[in-house]
């Protein structure tokens, strides 16, 4: 479930902007399903009563796709391109997890979410946009 703002969030999670969901697909297949495949995750949007932001494979859901033909098509890709952006994503998580094992916490947000940061009050980004 995701109670904050999920406007775009599949183009966030393909920009490599918003990890979380991802993350919580590698915990799943590494301690609890080692074995299975992944065919992605979606989040419920507790506010708006939307459960289809996301990513996953489009091939493995076709019979909720044809329930609801409204769904968030962006949400939804081939199982070629699932792995591409997985293969992405890792990478992306990867550089994370070097740069605190550095040290390395320098304010380079590859985009300041602006009113929507959590930390807009305390942030010391000079570039984020001003209100």
């Amino acid at each position: 479930y995701k109670t904050s703002q999920t406007s775009d969030l599949a183009r966030e999670i393909r920009d490599g902007l918003s990890l979380q969901l991802w993350d919580y697909l590698q915990a799943v297949r590494r301690l609890l399903y080692p074995r299975a495949e992944a065919l992605g995750g979606l989040y419920w949007d507790l506010k708006e009563t939307k459960k289809d932001q996301g990513l996953a494979r489009r091939e493995a859901i076709q019979a909720y796709l044809k329930k609801k033909p409204a769904a968030q098509a962006k949400s939804f890709m081939k199982d070629e391109d699932f792995e591409a952006l997985e293969a992405r994503l890792e990478a992306a998580a990867t550089g994370i997890l070097q740069r605190i094992l550095r040290g390395d916490f320098s304010l380079t947000p590859a985009q300041c979410l602006g009113p929507r940061c959590e930390y807009r009050e305390i942030c010391r980004y000079d570039d984020k946009p001003r209100n």
